[in-house]
């Protein structure tokens, strides 16, 4: 039970940056996703933001 209750305490870190990283943009919906993943992916884009995100769930475990 602790286990499981670990792994979805740790999902909450990424939603955390990535709310803050919509905040950021400025823009409403989904320009502010889109926006905010490009953001956080640097040179490599949303599919960097993404890969971020990621990497920030695996070490918040």
């Amino acid at each position: 039970m602790d286990k499981l209750v670990d792994k979805i305490a740790a999902l909450g870190v990424p939603g955390l940056v990535l709310l803050v990283a919509m905040a950021v943009t400025g823009w409403a919906g989904a320009a502010a996703i889109t926006a905010a993943l490009a953001l956080l992916g640097g040179p490599l884009g949303m599919l960097g933001g993404i890969a971020v995100l990621v990497l920030l769930a695996l070490i918040s475990q």
